[in-house]
């Protein structure tokens, strides 16, 4: 009997010691509330928000982080990443914050219930532990709600993909050149839906925001898009003082309702049409 139980024993001990830390699998770090909570995400991590990502890798959410019972919280960010080459899975749940945005363009104007801040959903705005900006934040698969400040802001390069972001007193999505947001939603933030230089926006719905609908910068391509009711442009071009003789493209979208409605401009007249636009109630873009 003795000996029985002693085997058991090792063998239990055994399975403790084999087993993958709390919180990761397949290498692929767990992020929750509970986690966020307790801190300790990555090295560094405090205890509660935002939750500080200062590791590469891939991390994926188990549950939604939601900061709206917290002080100030329209004050707080959800992520915050602070190393090059971080995915993040939003894994179908959402960073959830307190703000809301009201109205529908051209009819009512948005207006929000808070301002602008450091708060976001995902912020990828500093540099490394060497000193080096970040770059190749990729945020997918989720939503995006409520923040103080934009849903999604990176300073460099950044990808959004099939990410629905709302709601927030900023921008949907503002993003540095190179990026891409794809598949995605921005709808009712208080400036415009999607801002950035060199971005491409592909196949994405951006609707009811209260700034230009893509505020976007030269170099950049709007590709099988819905863009409608903004209370803005649908495509608003300002200059890229680095390269500012590179063109905007838009191809396969429509641009309806914007700017005060159909009888208004519908994209600046810089902007270069591609082939199969609608604008306002044709096809005369811009």
């Amino acid at each position: 009997m003795r000996s029985t139980f002693a085997y058991r024993s090792l063998v239990a001990a055994l399975v403790m010691l084999t087993a993958p830390c709390a919180g990761a699998r397949d290498g692929v770090i767990e992020i929750n509330q509970v986690r966020a909570l307790a801190g300790g995400v990555t090295p560094g991590d405090t205890a509660g928000f935002p939750v500080t990502l200062t590791r590469p890798g891939s991390y994926v959410l188990t549950g939604n982080l939601d900061l709206r019972a917290l002080a100030g919280a329209q004050n707080i960010g959800a992520i915050e990443v602070e190393a090059s080459g971080v995915s993040i899975d939003l894994g179908g749940f959402a960073l959830l914050n307190a703000n809301r945005c009201t109205g529908d363009p051209p009819t009512t104007p948005v207006s929000c219930t808070g301002g602008g801040s450091v708060g976001r959903g995902v912020g990828a705005t500093g540099s490394d532990a060497n000193g080096q900006p970040i770059s190749g934040t990729h945020i997918r698969n989720g939503r995006i709600e409520g923040f103080g400040g934009a849903g999604v802001r990176c300073f460099l390069a950044c990808t959004a993909d099939n990410v629905e972001s709302r709601h927030n007193a900023e921008e949907g999505f503002r993003v540095g050149e190179g990026s891409i947001v794809r598949n995605s939603v921005a709808e009712l933030n208080f400036f415009s839906g999607v801002r950035g230089s060199r971005v491409h926006l592909l196949s994405s719905t951006v609707v009811r925001n209260g700034g230009p609908g893509a505020n976007i910068a030269s170099g950049s391509l709007v590709s099988q898009s819905v863009v409608a009711r903004n209370a803005g442009l649908g495509l608003f071009v300002f200059v890229n003082v680095v390269d500012p003789s590179s063109p905007v493209g838009f191809q396969g979208s429509s641009f309806t309702q914007n700017n005060g409605g159909n009888a208004n401009d519908q994209v600046s007249v810089s902007a270069l049409p591609l082939g199969d636009n609608i604008c306002g109630t044709d096809t005369s873009c811009p």
